[in-house]
């Protein structure tokens, strides 16, 4: 039986952005839409799959199929998987760029992490209809997302991301001014990298771990306190939730990976824009392209120490 959640009553900001379009509730798009209706904004949520969109019918709010619904919004947020699906909801069939009066353009806010150059595209699109853009990509993952404890890491002109602020601040606990539009993503595409990297190969270590006998705790101890230490170490028990999620669903498994990859391949290709030889950084690429999805699943359950079933 679906559960109908009491929400607050609905915002109504100095600022002008009471209500928010939220294209892309997947894993990390759907807490933060979750989070901004808890927090008491009006949202119309736009996805294409019917299932992604089931969660926020129960929650009496608007639903859509169509980016261009979105526009009469005074915010959107874009928190989709890739650039190909940014460009698509933007200006594709459809897209949001078709329903914006030039008259009263919503604010747009580019939360997925793409390349710059995307986001510059993008932005010069919208600006055709006078709608203003900012890229605000997020990181903390899904569990931080339904706390508003993201980090957002934006750029762009400061008058709209000041009139963006405020819903920033129901969405992270922190957030960081990266100067022209696209620095956001670039930052964000950077972090990631290490990021991913780490997450991959501690779940290789973990595997190593179990191999020796070793207390997979007390390792994770000693790098906390040397110089093994990450993000993964500093919130152990928070890490071993997260992975536990993951590997929980074959799907959302397989999700995870295609992120993972995707963001080691935006930051590959930053490198080679500027180019830079990354040696490193192109044999981790190499290495996850052709893993097999289990066995991304069977290394992370030895790191967050889940029994098999």
């Amino acid at each position: 039986m679906p559960i109908h959640r009491r929400l607050p009553k609905l915002r109504r900001m100095p600022d002008g952005i009471s209500r928010i379009g939220f294209i892309g509730v997947g894993g990390i798009g759907r807490p933060m839409a979750e989070r901004l209706a808890e927090t008491g904004y009006e949202l119309i949520v736009c996805d294409k799959r019917a299932d992604a969109l089931r969660p926020f019918r129960h929650m009496a709010l608007e639903t859509t199929a169509r980016a261009s619904d979105c526009a009469r919004a005074d915010m959107v947020i874009v928190m989709v998987a890739d650039d190909a699906q940014a460009w698509s909801v933007v200006s594709g069939d459809a897209g949001l760029l078709h329903g914006i009066d030039p008259d009263r353009p919503p604010l747009v806010a580019i939360m997925s992490t793409i390349l710059p150059e995307t986001v510059r595209r993008i932005a010069a699109s919208l600006a055709t209809k006078n709608a203003q853009t900012v890229d605000a990509p997020v990181s903390g993952g899904a569990v931080r997302a339904s706390r508003g404890e993201l980090s957002i890491i934006a750029s762009g002109e400061a008058v709209p991301l000041a009139a963006m602020a405020p819903v920033f601040g129901s969405l992270g606990s922190r957030v960081f001014h990266c100067g022209v539009l696209g620095n956001g993503e670039a930052i964000k595409i950077l972090n990631n990298s290490v990021a991913v990297t780490i997450q991959l190969l501690m779940g290789e270590l973990a595997v190593i771990a179990e191999g020796l006998g070793l207390d997979l705790e007390l390792l994770v101890e000693v790098m906390e306190a040397s110089s093994g230490r990450s993000f993964v170490t500093g919130d152990y028990e928070m890490q071993k939730a997260v992975l536990r999620r993951i590997i929980s669903d074959p799907a959302l498994l397989r999700a995870h990976v295609d992120v993972c990859r995707k963001d080691l391949r935006l930051a590959q290709s930053l490198g080679i824009q500027q180019n830079v030889s990354s040696p490193l950084l192109d044999g981790v690429v190499a290495s996850q392209r052709e893993v097999p999805y289990e066995d991304c699943g069977t290394r992370w359950r030895s790191l967050s120490q889940q029994t098999p079933q």
